[in-house]
């Protein structure tokens, strides 16, 4: 009997330590230094955030992420201001009573509140009374200042909240930058009010089975996408194609190109020799007769 004992002891002791080290090794990108520690962090629902008022949108982060409803347990989430530490940098502690996060901005915050999301083990849902996390210290900061990714709308469009979720996955990652194609052979996604043509000719294009497909985002989509993505500390980049890949835009207007031949936004993948004429005065362009 005493020699089973034994076994279920080393057993479960195991499984112990390998629950230890899923969590830690949970976290995208791996830190740059992490110190693991005995007990564990009870977060609940009623667990309280306290914040200097700097990191208040990363409070409100925090609370949505982790369905904080109200006040009233014995631990707490400390968001701290600490001039000392580099833009994005981060100083994670977590303690049985309290979780302690350190920034100088609120990207070290975001990035430390993503950490602790991965932290949560896999087996329990935000929704659960208690969950431990294992008490660590995390002293983190990027490799690299660009940390970013390409998302293409114009030859596939992608609807708004999509692209919000893109930004969430950004962010869960530690991401800075999303590089936003706008503009393409396939497609102008982007409405520009002093040239409607280019929305209402090339956003669309007639697919080769006779359909038609596009899409564009308006000043308010691309307004409420910035404003999502700020409230992440993620960076856009809008690319907007020039001299080439410019089909949708010439669809819309002919005198853009050194030709002024009327053509259709594409349908098909490759290179176009359809670009923008920069020899050309535009003024008498405009005055050209309707080609075909």
């Amino acid at each position: 009997m005493t020699k089973y004992l034994f076994i279920l002891i080393f057993v479960l002791s195991s499984c112990f330590q390998k629950k230890q080290d899923i969590n830690i090794n949970t976290i995208i990108p791996k830190p740059q230094h992490s110190i693991q520690k005995n007990g564990f962090f009870n977060l609940g629902v009623y667990t309280n955030i306290k914040y200097d008022s700097l990191f208040s949108n990363e409070a409100k982060f925090l609370k949505n992420a982790l369905q904080i409803k109200s006040k009233g347990a014995k631990n707490s989430i400390i968001l701290k201001y600490n001039k000392n530490l580099l833009q994005e940098e981060y100083l994670l502690n977590i303690s049985e009573e309290k979780i302690i996060i350190e920034s100088s901005t609120g990207a070290g915050q975001i990035h430390a509140i993503q950490s602790l999301i991965q932290l949560i083990p896999v087996q329990y849902n935000k929704n659960t009374l208690n969950i431990p996390i294992k008490c660590i210290e995390i002293h983190d900061f990027p490799r690299f200042k660009w940390r970013g990714m390409l998302l293409d709308c114009c030859r596939h469009f992608m609807d708004k909240e999509f692209i919000k979720k893109y930004i969430d996955l950004l962010s869960y990652h530690k991401m800075n930058i999303l590089h936003w194609h706008l503009t393409e052979d396939q497609g102008w996604r982007i409405a520009i009010d002093k040239y409607p043509n280019l929305t209402k000719t090339g956003a669309w294009r007639k697919e080769k089975d006779g359909s038609i497909y596009g899409g564009f985002y308006s000043k308010k989509d691309i307004k409420e996408i910035v404003e999502y993505a700020k409230k992440r500390h993620i960076e856009i980049i809008p690319e907007i194609e020039l001299p080439g890949h410019c089909v949708a835009a010439i669809a819309s207007y002919p005198y853009l190109s050194c030709s002024g031949d009327s053509i259709s936004v594409e349908n098909d993948w490759g290179v176009f020799k359809d670009i923008y004429c920069a020899g050309n005065d535009i003024a008498q362009t405009k005055r050209r007769p309707p080609q075909g």
